[in-house]
């Protein structure tokens, strides 16, 4: 085998070990992981929440080792344990809100482009003074 083909292989393992985590009924597994995902598109729809997750989990893999080296030099120079998974975390933070970010900012442009777009333009010219609603909001407050 290669020693590019290894790689590849090593890191769509280190990858898909990231996401299984991911899986609607894993939600109370990934409790270590609050607060290092990106989160800002959450209400936006399914449409802009999987990219920006898979944008988090890449961070995730790629956040590893730096996070993995931090929280090994803070455990070397005898860090309590609260403050060793702090720094972790914070490092995990610094790789998984820009990679999350960057992958799920161009589905919310597109969102906003073709599918918010739409509804108030074709508000304005109903004559509505407020645009319809998205889909979302709809199957939400009818339940």
């Amino acid at each position: 085998m290669s020693g590019s083909l290894k790689f590849i292989l090593i890191g769509l393992m280190a990858f898909l070990c990231n996401i299984v985590p991911a899986g609607d009924g894993a939600g109370d597994n990934v409790d270590q992981f609050d607060g290092v995902f990106y989160l800002g598109f959450d209400q936006e729809g399914q449409f802009v929440v999987i990219p920006t997750r898979v944008g988090s989990y890449i961070g995730l893999v790629a956040g590893a080792v730096p996070a993995a080296l931090v929280s090994g030099g803070f455990h070397l120079f005898g860090a309590q344990y609260d403050m060793t998974m702090e720094a972790g975390r914070k490092t995990l933070k610094c790789f998984c809100y820009p990679c999350g970010f960057t992958l799920g900012a161009p589905f919310l442009t597109l969102k906003y482009v073709f599918w918010n777009a739409p509804l108030y333009i074709a508000a304005g010219f109903m004559g509505d003074d407020r645009p319809a609603r998205p889909v979302k909001e709809n199957v939400k407050n009818s339940n």
